[in-house]
């Protein structure tokens, strides 16, 4: 596992501007940077950034009056995000990250920014190309986050969302003392116990990014205050069977981080989830993130009817030819 205090080596620290480990103290200062944005994407979420670091580290920095936000795994520097900030300051930022993703890399690619809004990509275009410094860039489609309306998750109305009806009143009928109550700090331990349980009852299915998905599980309830997060827990009897942990981005939309539930429960996801989306006082959008490359969890996003796709793409800057 990396060590993410470890400061980035010095000789690529790019003045005037210092690059820093990611750290909780950072938060205020990316949430302000995020709200001038405006993006609303999961992956811009700083609880994300800030838990999923197993096997990689993350770095921050001010650059050009916005923050850029720094991967390195494997020896390989990376932007985990295009700068953050207001969106005419963009075209300054990159052209001073590009110059530090030049002098960490060697090889054909100069190195990659990652969740690139749409809107982003086009503003890039209108900028025109001195921001890549002679190099070439490649666009590569992403997988897209699934976004909901509170409401009709709550309400779970009409024939689309029948079998999810079914399975709840199923948990209800089978579990009498079934109930949804709300998650805390100090449910931690009972939670690193459900996802244990989790990754036991994967068997073949369990695989590094499980692990990674635990790690990053943990980190949230050790910092859930901290991150300002919430959520609700799912209790049948006083055994924890679910839950669903998220928070509220700088631009109002709802982003779920985590979702777990013991699978020998049938209903309990559908339950969790809505119990989860009626403990909101308004009716905000609700991001559920990307299908992580699981088919399987794509369809299961497909079937509660997306009222919005939230588009992202990957760009590749590949290393001018002498």
């Amino acid at each position: 596992m990396p060590d993410p205090s470890r400061p980035l080596d010095t000789l690529l620290q790019p003045a005037p501007w210092t690059i820093e480990p990611l750290a909780l103290d950072h938060k205020p200062a990316f949430d302000r940077a995020l709200a001038a944005a405006g993006v609303s994407l999961s992956d811009y979420s700083f609880a994300n950034n800030i838990c999923w670091q197993l096997s990689q580290r993350l770095f921050i920095a001010s650059v050009a009056g916005s923050l850029g936000l720094f991967g390195e795994r494997d020896g390989v520097l990376s932007m985990q995000l295009p700068p953050l900030g207001a969106p005419w300051q963009e075209a300054a930022a990159l052209e001073a990250c590009v110059a530090l993703l030049e002098r960490s890399n060697t090889g054909p690619v100069v190195g990659e920014l990652r969740f690139v809004a749409p809107e982003c990509v086009a503003r890039l275009r209108e900028h025109g190309d001195g921001w890549l410094r002679g190099h070439t860039l490649e666009v590569v489609p992403g997988s897209p986050d699934f976004l909901y309306r509170r409401s009709e998750m709550v309400e779970l109305r009409g024939a689309r969302y029948k079998s999810k009806r079914n399975d709840i009143n199923q948990l209800l009928r089978t579990y009498p003392s079934a109930r949804a109550e709300p998650l805390r700090q100090s449910d931690a331990e009972a939670v690193a116990r459900l996802t244990r349980l989790w990754l036991s009852q994967r068997g073949g299915d369990h695989d590094h990014a499980h692990d990674e998905e635990a790690f990053a599980l943990a980190a949230a309830m050790q910092h859930f205050d901290a991150l300002e997060l919430f959520g609700v827990r799912l209790m049948i009897g006083d055994t924890l069977a679910g839950i669903t942990l998220g928070e509220r981005l700088p631009t109002g939309v709802v982003n779920v981080l985590f979702e777990k539930t013991d699978l020998d429960v049938p209903g309990a996801s559908q339950f969790i989830f809505r119990e989860f989306c009626r403990l909101l006082g308004d009716d905000a959008l609700i991001n559920t993130g990307d299908g992580a490359g699981s088919p399987s969890l794509v369809r299961a996003k497909e079937s509660y009817r997306p009222v919005q796709l939230g588009q992202k793409f990957l760009l590749r800057i590949w290393r001018a030819t002498p």
